[in-house]
């Protein structure tokens, strides 16, 4: 994981929701993402999706806490 300045969220269950949100968040605030647009697609330089839950020990996604971690420039 690089090191840098991250927008975190912590969600459970909709994840597409969470991700609008964030996204939302910060280009509000004018937040800018450390990414590269490339041919084929968006390099980002640091965008993780963090399991909280164990996914073992309880087998329904709608109940995993999730945290969603995008690298700032």
């Amino acid at each position: 994981m690089p090191s840098g300045d991250y927008v975190v969220l912590r969600y459970v269950n909709h994840s597409m929701r969470a991700h609008r949100l964030l996204f939302e968040w910060a280009d509000e605030r004018q937040i800018p993402f450390d990414v590269e647009e490339a041919g084929a697609g968006t390099g980002w330089a640091g965008r993780f999706e963090i399991y909280i839950t164990d996914p073992r020990t309880e087998p329904r996604k709608t109940r995993w806490e999730t945290e969603l971690a995008l690298l700032t420039r």
